[in-house]
């Protein structure tokens, strides 16, 4: 369920660490080295020189993103459309959340070790645990069984018409396309008519349970961005899926998009499969590839607003502690 993320991997587990990397030791690497005391004799704002060595790193991984995001649009095309910049601005958004959560760690003035492990920490917790504990939660709380009782219906529902009166599958089908009715049916012999309405048939008695099933992996998917609200890994992630069209409401988009096209296709081969007609009688260059195209569905405030909020109450909280400097 997570989808293709490529560049999101990177930017959701890697620049986490460099971040990490770089700012876990700002303030307590001075102190164990015993530094500390002559720049603090040489700088009246000593605050404001911690900030400005942590604007440093922050400014050295956004130029990092940057870079990777202009290398991508050169080499992969992309275009400069309003997906890519939301996937810019939450990519920001998202570098910005743990600049903030480094920059609190490191105005608590712990030791070094202590920084590396209680952040490192959080980085398994927000990245692996936290959306495992999900991801488990919503698959018990959520169980889906109609995915395998939807097949058997839809088999069942095919094969039983083998063995019942050929008018009794014909009522479903006709009523669907009335526009066949004209087309004889008989008993005593194979009819194309006969076999594609087994096939639709078959298709509805498992309509129910498909859409049950539907239902319920709309509801996984509803859990899982209200809990990722207040995780900015997962929200970051849905997020990207979102934006890429691998996300799970463009998935069920585009097998209803595909369901529609295979009806349009069949429609328009059945009257001359009904006719016996030969295959040489279709004009089969009107039949080409088509590609669907994903129509983008994310909500600005949606997508930026929740990191954004986290950030900053983060933020507030390490400038309260950087005063006490």
């Amino acid at each position: 369920m997570s989808g293709n993320l490529d560049l999101g991997f990177v930017i959701i587990y890697l620049f986490p660490l460099v971040l990490i990397a770089l700012t876990f030791n700002l303030y307590s690497e001075e102190k164990e080295l015993g530094t500390w005391r002559i720049l603090a004799s040489q700088t009246a704002n000593k605050s404001g020189f911690l900030f400005k060595k942590l604007l440093v790193r922050i400014l050295f991984v956004l130029v990092l993103l940057i870079t990777l995001l202009v290398i991508a649009i050169l080499v992969l095309q992309i275009p400069l459309n309003q997906n890519f910049w939301a996937f810019f601005l939450q990519s920001i958004a998202y570098l910005l959340f743990w600049s903030a959560l480094c920059f609190w760690m490191v105005t608590l003035l712990k030791s070094s070790s202590f920084n590396a492990l209680a952040l490192l920490s959080v980085w398994v917790l927000l990245t692996i645990l936290f959306p495992a504990i999900v991801n488990n939660y919503v698959l018990n709380k959520y169980q889906v069984p109609e995915a395998l009782e939807a097949m058997v219906e839809q088999r069942d529902g095919y094969h039983e018409k083998w063995d019942l009166e050929k008018n009794a599958t014909m009522v479903g089908f006709l009523e669907k396309y009335p526009q066949f009715k004209s087309y004889p049916v008989p008993e005593d012999k194979f009819s194309w008519i006969w076999y594609y309405g087994m096939q639709y048939m078959g298709d509805l008695a498992a309509r129910d349970t498909s859409e049950e099933m539907t239902y319920k992996i709309m509801l996984r998917n509803t859990v899982s961005e209200k809990i990722a609200l207040l995780i900015p890994t997962m929200h970051a992630q849905l997020s990207f899926n979102t934006l890429a069209g691998t996300d799970m409401i463009s998935h069920l988009e585009f097998l209803n998009a595909l369901a529609v096209f295979h009806e349009n296709l069949r429609l328009s081969l059945y009257t001359k499969i009904f006719d016996g007609q030969s295959a040489d009688t279709v004009d089969w260059t009107k039949y080409e590839a088509k590609f669907y195209s994903a129509k983008p569905h994310f909500d600005w405030i949606y997508l930026m607003l929740p990191t954004l909020l986290i950030t900053i109450i983060i933020s507030v909280f390490g400038v309260l502690n950087l005063r006490k400097l």
